[in-house]
């Protein structure tokens, strides 16, 4: 819904699933990644930056996690550090042969 523009029932959707997930829930790195694209909205820079990075880390191998913390540091004048996020991004999916998100 997100990437339709559907921010507010994104929010609402997300803050629901937080509420009644249960531990170990496994779409947990979907909700932390959506989580930081919508800090990054509200303006926490520090919020989303760390939503994204824990994202990237919880599944290394999700392209489009490390397309977003990508995004969201070049937007705000970090291009070493974009650079750095697809560099490591491409070294790890190159590597494995896991199918990977576009």
């Amino acid at each position: 819904m997100f990437d339709l523009g559907e921010v507010e029932a994104s929010r609402s959707y997300a803050a629901r699933a937080v509420q009644f997930a249960p531990e170990k829930f496994s779409l947990e790195a979907v909700l932390t990644n959506l989580g930081g694209r919508l800090a990054a909205l509200q303006g926490d820079d520090a919020l989303a930056e760390e939503a994204l990075r824990a994202a990237v880390e919880s599944e290394a191998l999700r392209a489009s996690y490390a397309r977003d913390l990508a995004r969201f540091l070049a937007d705000r004048q970090r291009p070493a550090g974009a650079l750095d996020v697809i560099d490591r991004a491409l070294r790890l999916t190159s590597a494995a042969s896991y199918p990977r998100d576009y």
